[in-house]
């Protein structure tokens, strides 16, 4: 990636966000910098096929193997107001 005439490289593609549109967002760790100086860029910024299609291929398979998500089923919700319940544990206590 280039800026102002500045090459950098990078080292390794971290994570994936993938938007509503279909852009997907790589979070890119850069070599010679630490940890803070993380990116996101946008997958049509990026000049780095190798380190991109291993990512992709470690991504698609990692998503094969992991069991899909169980959602838990929501709690009912007690109606009563919050200054309710702490009124009747005050009142409770004394």
């Amino acid at each position: 990636m280039a800026t102002n005439g500045n090459t950098f490289e990078v080292e390794k593609i971290l994570k994936m966000r993938v938007f509503k549109n279909g852009e997907r967002k790589f979070k890119l760790r850069w070599k010679g910098f630490p940890s803070r100086f993380d990116t996101w860029e946008l997958e049509k910024n990026l000049d780095c096929p190798d380190l991109l299609h291993a990512f992709l291929e470690k991504y698609e398979k990692e998503k094969k193997d992991t069991p899909p998500r169980k959602h838990k089923t929501p709690k009912k919700i007690d109606h009563k107001s919050i200054y309710e319940r702490r009124s009747e544990r005050i009142f409770l206590k004394e």
